[in-house]
């Protein structure tokens, strides 16, 4: 995904881009908003190598949760258009690396 000013402008996958693109205009405007970016610091947390899965909401070290739409319960201004239901979809990628500034924080989703 690529965001422009808080909103998401261009979607690229190998797989799965339509079903992302649908759910995207099935949110409306709170479909292409970033809602909250989270990076997971917890050890104790981290995806297992044995039956992976991510545990808590994606607090483990090196998870990075990507949720767009209504944002408005985090003090943001995307909320729920009239008639619709809130928008809410949680994003979670294990394999990503995270730099900030000149250092890399997450190298391909293992904290550094």
């Amino acid at each position: 995904m690529r965001f422009s000013k808080g909103r998401v402008v261009e979607v690229t996958a190998t797989s799965g881009k339509r079903v992302r693109g649908s759910r995207n205009a099935e949110g409306g405007r709170g479909g292409t908003s970033v809602r909250e970016i989270g990076l997971g610091f917890n050890p104790l947390l981290a995806v297992p190598e044995r039956a992976p899965w991510i545990p808590y909401y994606g607090y483990g070290a090196g998870v990075v949760r990507l949720s767009l739409g209504d944002n408005s319960e985090l003090g943001g201004a995307v909320a729920a258009e009239a008639g619709r239901p809130a928008y809410v979809r949680w994003n979670f990628f294990t394999d990503l690396t995270v730099t900030v500034g000149n250092a890399v924080w997450v190298r391909n989703g293992k904290l550094q």
